[in-house]
């Protein structure tokens, strides 16, 4: 859950560059897909 809040912190501004450390580290499968559609 952490890491869901914090992804979703990080691009509520919509930010021009974003640094991501293992952002899908801690995820289920299907979560982690998702983000990774997402973040590419």
């Amino acid at each position: 859950m952490k890491q869901k809040v914090g992804i979703a912190r990080a691009m509520i501004n919509d930010p021009n560059i974003l640094f991501l450390n293992e952002p899908t580290s801690g995820l289920d499968p299907g979560m982690a897909r998702g983000v990774s559609k997402l973040i590419l």
